[in-house]
Order: structure tokens, then sequence, then C-alpha cells
């Protein structure tokens, strides 16, 4: 599926209804659901393509239902349902935790699930711009110019979906006080 790899260097020749700053499952299903409704709609990504992170490698009940309701149940095709997941200790404790309702998670690769959304996001007539790390946000008359270290993107509407630590919210002062907390997190991938 053909992603716009390298940063794509536009001047302000084209206003969009919304930019979404951020790549990731959040910004690319909006991204679907506002280019169904026929929005120009742009994705500002700070990375130079989608990569596998840390986090996020198993969808919930809930997540896998809302997918299925937006008609997206192709990016989990392939992919293993999951009834629960076992909880371990490094002293070897473990809890096994189902999903309530005897319903299904699914446990995907995160890059390639991304993979998949993006392909339906382009598809759908929307635009990715890689390694844009987003600079500025100026609010006009007219609405936002949204100021990466590439390019300007006017827009209507700005949202952001990056994430815990986010660029948006600092810049509009919207930061989170607990956001700034320290958190470990422990990944491993084991054959099933």
């Amino acid at each position: 599926q053909k992603l716009i790899k390298q940063p794509v260097i536009f001047t302000m020749a084209k206003k969009y209804d919304v930019v979404i700053i951020g790549a990731g499952p959040a910004g690319l299903a909006l991204g679907i659901c506002l280019r169904k409704k026929g929005y120009p709609t742009a994705i500002l990504e700070r990375e130079d393509s989608i990569q596998r992170t840390v986090c996020g490698e198993y969808l919930s009940p809930q997540g896998a239902d809302y997918l299925e309701r937006m008609g997206l149940e192709s990016s989990l095709r392939g992919f293993r349902r999951v009834w629960g997941m076992r909880l371990s200790s490094p002293a070897g404790r473990s809890v096994l935790a189902r999903f309530p309702e005897a319903k299904l998670g699914v446990a995907l690769n995160r890059q390639e699930f991304q993979k998949r959304l993006a392909g339906l996001y382009l598809e759908l007539g929307g635009l990715i711009f890689f390694g844009q790390t987003l600079r500025a946000i100026e609010k006009t008359d007219s609405g936002l110019i949204i100021t990466t270290t590439h390019d300007s993107h006017p827009c209507h509407a700005l949202v952001g979906a990056d994430g815990r630590l986010s660029t948006v919210a600092k810049l509009m002062k919207m930061e989170r006080e607990d956001a700034k907390s320290t958190r470990v997190a422990t990944h491993c991938y084991l054959k099933p």
C-alpha cells in the first residue's frame, strides 16, 4: 500500500477542514471517519514511517467491536483472537483475566495494524505527511495554521492524537499535570 514515506513539502496551497497530529490508531481511525464524510483531512506524523511501538499489541473486545462497527474489520483480518490475558510477576505469581461476557479481543502486530488503517485512509483520499514535527499552532480569523519542521498547513480544526505527552496539548496550554509522571512499561514477544 502506498504511503507518503518522505516529508512532503507543500506550500500553503491547500486548506484542510481537519489536521490530525499523530498517525497512530486513534488518528488514523478518525481520519477514516472524516474522509468517509467527505472532509478534506491531513494527518501529520513526526516519524518518517509507521513504526512498531512497545505498547498496544492487542485490542480489547470493545476496541475490536468499535472497528467492526466502523466497517474496518478488514484491518483485523489474520490477527489472532484472544479471550483475555495472563498477568505474571517476576516472582512467578500470575492472574488469569478473561474478558467480560466471553467476548474476544485481538492480539496484533501494531505496525501492521497501523499500516492497514493508513492504507484504508489513503484509499479514501486522505493524506499522511511523515517527518513533520509540530512546531507551532497559530489562530487566525479563518482558522488555524499548523507549522511543522517542513511546512505550514492551514485548517479549520486541529485534533491532537499524539499521545500522553501531546505536543498539541503543550502548545495549546492544555497539558495534564500527571502526564509528566514517570512510568515504566515492559514489552516482550512470546511464541503462542
